[in-house]
């Protein structure tokens, strides 16, 4: 006996077959595909840098600056500025990381606001009165973005022969109802002055240095938005460059307590002060070299707050950048050469840095040290990276 079957390939069953076959494609690419990616490291991340790559310079023959942007392999860059001035310094970017306040000498010493994409450039202080005598400087945003704290010597403070001394001003983020909050030190308010930044409650900081009986000091204060509150952040003279860690709760700083530079931490409220290291050279955290390459607002603290960054000279063989754990463990030096450290990578897994070497470039490292890069690798001088979010 034989069974004969009369097969048809019907419209129906064409349809199932395609269902079947595109669920088996399905489960092979899937099968393929590394599922232990993560998507945050396919994000490409921005750092801004100021360069003289344009070849501008001033009536003096001085290379001039501008702000650039590039990402994270060094490509894609940009002049965001377009205007040579003598001056773009003085550089904090706004805690969303869409905006930065910037000093620029392009008319008068002021105070400018632009997006990290070089849009809405906007003018925030406006005195209309000689450059060479009255300027604003050190703009530095508050923790929530409202409002920018600076330095300027727009009331020609003077003590004794000197005159044209900064105070700190607080104003809007839109530069509207500016505020003098260091009148009530008078002559402690001493002749050169600093803005440091905002502590994490919402307090400005400051740094005044100047002769006091024949000896420079440095001292640090911190005061309200208002100008309420003023004190000492530090008991003595000598503590500066003051950086809160990423929780608020510890402040690492420089004491030259000992006549040597070095890094020291405490809590927030002064209590638990120790020292982080111990050497014969001299230790720097960001912004402590006077300006000279640390433009942009830095903070040491890695993102999680387990690491500090910070630079070492004074000492020929230790010169370069380091990382040193919170509580003082483990020291990794990361570069072998004089050379300045400028932010970490908001992943917190790199740094990037200013080589010292002429012409400057800007480089990028792995903590652990590896993975050294050359970013910039120009014949012109690229300096202070900052990082911007990912985009």
């Amino acid at each position: 006996m034989s069974v004969s079957l009369n097969y048809r390939y019907t419209p129906a069953w064409r349809s199932f077959t395609r269902t079947i076959l595109a669920a088996m494609l399905v489960l092979f690419f899937a099968s393929c595909t590394d599922q232990s990616v993560d998507p945050a490291e396919e994000l490409i991340q921005q750092l801004l840098f100021l360069s003289t790559r344009d070849g501008a310079t001033d009536d003096l023959g001085r290379p001039m600056k501008e702000i650039y942007r590039m990402n994270e392999h060094g490509a894609a860059v940009e002049n965001l500025t377009h205007h040579p001035a003598w001056l773009y310094g003085h550089l904090s970017l706004s805690p969303d990381g869409n905006r930065i306040v910037f000093s620029s000498s392009r008319t008068g010493a002021d105070i400018w606001m632009m997006n990290t994409d070089g849009s809405n450039l906007t003018r925030l202080t406006n005195q209309n009165i000689d450059a060479d005598d009255r300027s604003n400087a050190w703009p530095r945003w508050s923790p929530d973005g409202n409002r920018i704290a600076f330095a300027t010597n727009r009331e020609n403070r003077s003590i004794g022969i000197y005159s044209g001394l900064y105070d700190v001003y607080v104003m809007n983020a839109d530069g509207s109802d500016p505020q003098n909050v260091s009148h009530t030190l008078g002559d402690n308010l001493l002749d050169n002055v600093k803005v440091i930044g905002w502590s994490p409650d919402g307090r400005v900081v400051f740094e005044t240095a100047g002769f006091v009986d024949g000896a420079w000091e440095i001292h640090v204060y911190i005061v309200n938005a208002d100008g309420s509150g003023v004190g000492p952040l530090f008991d003595t003279p000598g503590n500066h460059s003051p950086a809160w860690s990423p929780d608020g709760s510890k402040v690492a700083f420089i004491s030259e307590r000992d006549g040597r530079r070095r890094l020291y931490l405490m809590n927030a409220d002064g209590s638990g002060v120790q020292p982080l290291t111990d050497h014969s050279g001299n230790d720097w955290l960001p912004g402590t070299r006077g300006g000279t390459l640390t433009e942009f607002e830095y903070n040491p603290w890695s993102p999680d707050g387990t690491l500090i960054a910070f630079d070492r000279d004074g000492v020929a063989d230790e010169w370069g950048t380091y990382i040193i754990t919170a509580d003082g463990s483990e020291l990794t030096r990361l570069t072998d050469h004089p050379t300045i450290f400028n932010g970490w990578s908001p992943d917190g897994k790199k740094i990037a840095y200013t080589s010292r070497r002429l012409p400057l470039d800007v480089y990028v490292v792995n903590v652990d040290g590896s993975g050294n890069k050359n970013l910039t690798d120009s014949p012109f001088d690229d300096s202070d990276a900052v990082w911007l979010f990912p985009r």
